[in-house]
C-alpha cells in the first residue's frame, strides 16, 4: 500500500500516497460507518472491491448503492488491516416532503407534471 496516514504539526491528519480514503473525524455514533466499525484514523482502501482512492471514489461507491445493501470495506489502521460490512442505509437528514406540506404553492405546470406522473400507466 502506498498510503500513509501522517499526522502534521498542526494535529491534523493528513495522506501521502495514492490509495485510500482516511477517516479524520470521529464517526457519527449509530452512522453506518460507526456501526461497521471504523473510525477516526482508519483509512479505508477498498470497497466492494475497489479501489477507494479518496473520498469521491468512495462516495460514487456509495452512491450505486440502495438503502439495505451491504458493502465489504477494507481498511487500514495502526492495529492491521480489516474486512467489515458496511449497510447502506436512508440519510435521516432529509425528508421528502410535497411541496404543499412545505408551505409553497404550485404553478400550473407543476400540477400538469405532477398529475401526468401519477396517473402514469408504465410499470
Amino acid at each position: 500500500m502506498s498510503t500513509q496516514v501522517i499526522r502534521n504539526r498542526s494535529g491534523l491528519v493528513g495522506t501521502v500516497g495514492d490509495k485510500g480514503f482516511p477517516v479524520v473525524t470521529s464517526t457519527i455514533i449509530g452512522s453506518p460507518v460507526y456501526k461497521a466499525g471504523i473510525d477516526a484514523g482508519d483509512m479505508i482502501i477498498k470497497a466492494d472491491g475497489t479501489d477507494v482512492i479518496d473520498g469521491v471514489s468512495f462516495t460514487n461507491i456509495i452512491n450505486t448503492k440502495k438503502p439495505g445493501d451491504q458493502i465489504t470495506l477494507i481498511y487500514t489502521n495502526r492495529t492491521g488491516t480489516h474486512t467489515t460490512k458496511l449497510t447502506v442505509e436512508e440519510s435521516p437528514a432529509f425528508e421528502v416532503v410535497s411541496a404543499e406540506k412545505a408551505g409553497k404553492a404550485l404553478t400550473a405546470e407543476q400540477i400538469t407534471f405532477r398529475n401526468n406522473w401519477l396517473s402514469s400507466k408504465v410499470k
